[in-house]
């Protein structure tokens, strides 16, 4: 949304309107310079309104607002709201959920309404959506309103969902509880979404005992995600509650109690010009505007609308666009194939000069494979006695006194050596060089000795294993 210096927030009701209009001040301060309400008279139940726009018009005038923007947000009265525990959702798959969502929970008939949700602050865990219903023949008469009040209408969102993130803007888990002359809003928010919004039985006779009881059933029928519950009641009050009333509401609802001071919570400027209505949902709808970020919830604009057509103007320009691709398209495979046609007529020149070269090249290559013949067909044994002679030694006396090599398998010989050496240690360390060998595997042995003359120990040594030849 684009940010302007002076807005007018609408929060309509069923009873009444109340105008707000907030300019951008200096050094980054927003101020509420002017409030004012206009009473609804309804004609059996069904509002006028066209006429309620040339009122407001009339209104506008009569007490000098000087602003030509607005947003209009809607009571809770004439919003549907239901919270969706989603899992890890991609961004881009959730408006398919929520339209799943829409045909089950509104399987009766949804051309009533206006649809549109607030997403989770993140996708990644489990998270909670509110799901927005709208409906639509007051939103076709709020922007039939302002028309009539030579308004232009930005958005058209939902009043309470405003205030609470505005005054809430701390963030954490907050029920935030909107006590005024025209009844009672509640909207839980919670770090992973928003469970619930509703409007409550309004305070009758002076008592708000039927708002406590209707809140409490709320907050008891949270969604599984959000059991925990709130960790505080923000209680943005417009009927003047003493504080016998408010610790009332407290001890019923079980949490610890803040009062949002208005409009200062709002990040508002208190002006001159106001009057006493309860001006908290429309000065919160303007400052909301006037700062220049996107609605949470707009009717208008909603997440879930379908696409529009496309208008004859850009099927034209996408047509021609499409044709200067095509041949462009064209042309490059054009230039490609003349650059590949040519780099094949250089390598057949390449290839006529080199063929020589080739012919001289390919009687070398016959000859040497004709030669190789002659080294290549040793018998694999001596490899086999190569790497057991290396085995030994050399600065030892140690000698073989028989080897055996039989052919078990076709890839692997048994061998049998049997020797003698001048020490235990030697006839060790042949044995350790075997093993170390990559192509002797399984290898067993041992070293023994036994006395000859003069008690001269005599060393022999017997070791088994099986040779890999190299392929």
């Amino acid at each position: 949304m684009r940010m302007t210096r002076t807005m007018l927030g609408i929060a309509v009701s069923p009873r009444r309107c109340v105008l707000a209009e907030v300019t951008a001040g200096r050094a980054g301060a927003v101020v509420l310079r002017r409030s004012w309400e206009v009473k609804i008279e309804s004609r059996d139940g069904a509002l006028d309104w066209a006429a309620l726009g040339s009122q407001i018009r009339h209104t506008l005038r009569e007490q000098r607002f000087s602003v030509s923007r607005c947003i209009v947000g809607l009571d809770a009265a004439w919003v549907v709201a239901k919270p969706k525990t989603l899992g890890p959702t991609p961004p881009a798959a959730l408006a398919g959920v929520m339209r799943l969502a829409i045909e089950r929970e509104f399987a009766s008939g949804s051309e009533g309404y206006i649809f549109d949700y607030v997403p989770p602050p993140d996708t990644k865990g489990e998270s909670i959506a509110l799901l927005l219903a709208g409906s639509r023949a007051v939103v076709e008469g709020v922007a039939a309103m302002t028309q009539a009040a030579g308004l232009t209408m930005l958005g058209v969102t939902c009043s309470s969902l405003v205030l609470a993130a505005a005054a809430g803007a701390d963030g954490g888990d907050q029920a935030v509880l909107h006590l005024s002359e025209d009844g009672a809003e509640l909207a839980v928010r919670a770090v992973n979404g928003w469970p619930a919004l509703c409007r409550l039985t309004g305070p009758a006779k002076g008592s708000i005992a039927p708002s406590i009881e209707d809140a409490r059933r709320v907050l008891a029928l949270l969604p599984a995600r959000a059991q925990a519950g709130p960790r505080q009641l923000l209680l943005c009050d417009e009927l003047g509650l003493d504080s016998s009333a408010q610790a009332q509401l407290a001890g019923r609802l079980g949490l610890p109690l803040k009062l949002c001071r208005l409009p200062e919570d709002l990040g508002l400027v208190k002006g001159e010009a106001l009057a006493a209505v309860p001006v908290a949902q429309a000065a919160a709808l303007a400052a909301e505007a006037i700062s220049g970020r996107a609605l949470r919830v707009d009717f208008t604009h909603s997440r879930l609308a379908p696409a529009k057509p496309l208008g004859r103007r850009r099927k034209i320009l996408m047509a021609c666009g499409g044709a200067a691709v095509l041949v462009a398209g064209a042309i490059w495979f054009a230039a490609d194939w003349w650059c590949c046609t040519r780099a094949a007529d250089d390598l057949t020149l390449q290839i006529a000069q080199l063929k020589p070269a080739v012919s001289s090249a390919r009687v070398m290559a016959d000859n040497v494979n004709f030669a190789r013949g002659w080294y290549d067909h040793r018998p694999s044994v001596l490899e086999c006695l190569r790497l057991v002679t290396n085995a030994f030694p050399e600065r030892a006396q140690a000698w073989a006194t028989n080897i055996s090599i039989r052919e078990e398998k076709a890839e692997k010989k048994a061998v049998k050596l049997s020797g003698k050496c001048e020490s235990e240690a030697v006839g060790l360390q042949i044995l350790d060089n075997l093993m170390a060998c990559p192509r002797f595997t399984s290898v067993t042995g041992a070293v023994s000795s036994r006395r000859v003359a003069a008690n001269t120990p005599e060393w022999s040594f017997e070791i088994g294993f099986e040779y890999v030849p190299e392929r």
